[in-house]
């Protein structure tokens, strides 16, 4: 099937675009280290990639995009654009998901995902919840001129803030740590923990560690109120 689309993406007469709307599928392909690009064109029915996003937890979104997250057992993605021709990258690491876009308009991406358990933002990307997400532990982080907003119920959340990056809180958590620098902003207006702690940013490298962590203990502490 995908060798398929990518013969008829090459051999298709594309037309001036206008608007395109396309959805990929969930497939039984499981992406561990590999990238696809995806070009959108008005009427193309074929993607030039398949991809499966299951299992993806860690979003890492780049570029001139904007991502609508939703929270869903049938996870997927699709992809607007007003361009005439938009390049999109979607990159599959283990649970990891890059999404990136090198257009000079802004392309929309309309993400679901089962869990999530780690938002990264940069440059001029845009990342926003519709709904709310219920989640043991969420880690965010945004930088440059990136903007996040996100509505979360969980036990454990820990956001970073830097350069003039935005980040707009929803929901209640049991903890938040908050790292903010620069000229960074935050809203957490409509977002109550019960403990808040400043703390200083984590090094990159000890990212992983400092989440699985913090889902060990969110896991310990759902088993003992039970």
């Amino acid at each position: 099937m995908y060798k398929e689309n990518l013969k008829n993406l090459k051999h298709k007469d594309m037309k001036t675009a206008i608007k395109t709307l396309f959805a990929t599928t969930l497939t039984a392909i499981v992406l561990t280290s590999s990238a696809f690009t995806t070009f959108a064109k008005e009427g193309d029915k074929n993607p030039s990639a398949v991809s499966t996003v299951s299992g993806a937890t860690m979003i890492k979104v780049t570029g001139n995009v904007k991502v609508y997250l939703t929270q869903g057992a049938k996870e997927g993605f699709r992809v607007e654009t007003d361009q005439q021709e938009a390049k999109v990258s979607f990159k599959r690491e283990g649970n990891k998901l890059f999404i990136n876009s090198t257009g000079d308009e802004t392309t929309t991406v309309y993400l679901t995902v089962n869990d999530l358990k780690r938002i990264d933002a940069s440059e001029n990307a845009v990342v926003k919840s519709t709904g709310r997400f219920n989640l043991p532990v969420l880690q965010v982080f945004v930088q440059d001129n990136a903007k996040v907003d996100v509505n979360v119920i969980a036990q454990d959340v820990y956001t970073v803030t830097k350069d003039a990056s935005s980040l707009k809180l929803s929901g209640s958590a049991e903890r938040h740590v908050s790292v903010i620098s620069d000229a960074s902003q935050i809203n957490v207006n409509q977002f109550a923990a019960l403990k808040t702690v400043s703390s200083s940013p984590v090094f990159h490298a000890d990212l992983d560690a400092q989440l699985a962590e913090s889902v060990n203990i969110a896991v310990t502490s759902g088993k003992v109120s039970k």
